[in-house]
């Protein structure tokens, strides 16, 4: 739960997390049992908390292979959260990277042989609108708990210029420090996607709205505590759409540590009617 809120309230566009993959079937039936019991709970438990953070739930596997009343607690919650605007939340169930593969390449299959169906060679694009995860960006970022350094058949098409970033972390023990530590790790990442170097491209803390160059400070103290101080008229109706440019906001200063007592002695001030501060956050 803490990592979904904090990645809907950062802006994340898509998180996917691995729940239950098709290697996991062979474990034991009162184990996979409990399981699938504890997801129908979560569901059930924090469908009104999707719904308030504006995320919408998805599943991707062979969700076929599920029992029908797990399937229809998936689909109920899918229904639910369809319009919402926000992060998109990825389940992964009974899911194999190589399966997923394998799936698109039996559908691209079965669309030829239909009459009429397309036979132009297929290329990249074409090839991911028959994954499961069609029409979502590819992940930019991977994290592996646990101290694992494998990837462990999860996403393999997707994840191929994802950035990599593996903690000692237990999965049931990560948190939003945890998350944070792994964004502000990746945004100091120079992805290159084979060219030699690139320039740094902006990093949106709120999309459409605020936009900070991680190259260098395009704002100063001042013009940020002057945006803030505009925020708080907004936060009054909309405490939200506050914490969410905050959480944003402290992720990319945590990066130039000289610039980090001077902002926080001006933004302490500017918070101070708020009841929540800078002590609530990592």
């Amino acid at each position: 739960r803490d990592v979904v809120e904090t990645s809907a309230r950062l802006g994340c566009q898509v998180l996917t997390l691995y729940a239950f993959s098709l290697e996991n079937w062979k474990r034991p039936r009162p184990e996979v049992d409990m399981l699938m019991d504890l997801l129908r709970e979560y569901l059930r438990k924090e469908l009104n908390t999707l719904q308030e953070n504006n995320i919408a739930f998805n599943v991707i596997g062979r969700v076929d292979e599920l029992s029908p009343a797990v399937r229809r607690e998936l689909q109920a919650g899918m229904e639910a959260t369809r319009g919402n605007p926000g992060l998109l939340f990825n389940i992964a169930l009974s899911y194999g990277g190589r399966a997923e593969i394998v799936d698109a390449v039996n559908r691209i299959l079965a669309d030829r042989s239909r009459p009429g169906g397309a036979r132009a060679p297929v290329d990249e694009a074409k090839f991911a609108s028959f994954l499961y995860t069609a029409g979502q960006p590819d992940p930019d970022l991977l994290i592996r708990t646990s101290g694992e350094l494998r990837i462990s058949n999860f996403l393999l098409w997707q994840i191929a210029y994802a950035e990599i970033w593996v903690t000692e972390t237990l999965w049931p023990d990560f948190r939003r420090r945890e998350l944070l530590q792994a964004i502000i790790d990746y945004q100091k990442r120079d992805r290159r996607y084979g060219r030699v170097g690139s320039e740094p491209e902006p990093v949106s803390i709120s999309p459409g709205k605020v936009r900070l160059t991680l190259s260098n400070f395009i704002f100063t103290t001042s013009e940020i505590v002057c945006c803030i101080q505009k925020l708080r008229h907004h936060g009054a109706r909309d405490p939200r759409r506050l914490r969410k440019f905050f959480y944003g906001l402290l992720v990319f200063v945590q990066r130039h540590l000289v610039f980090l007592q001077r902002f926080k002695k001006h933004a302490k001030s500017a918070f101070a009617s708020y009841s929540f501060g800078l002590r609530d956050f990592p």
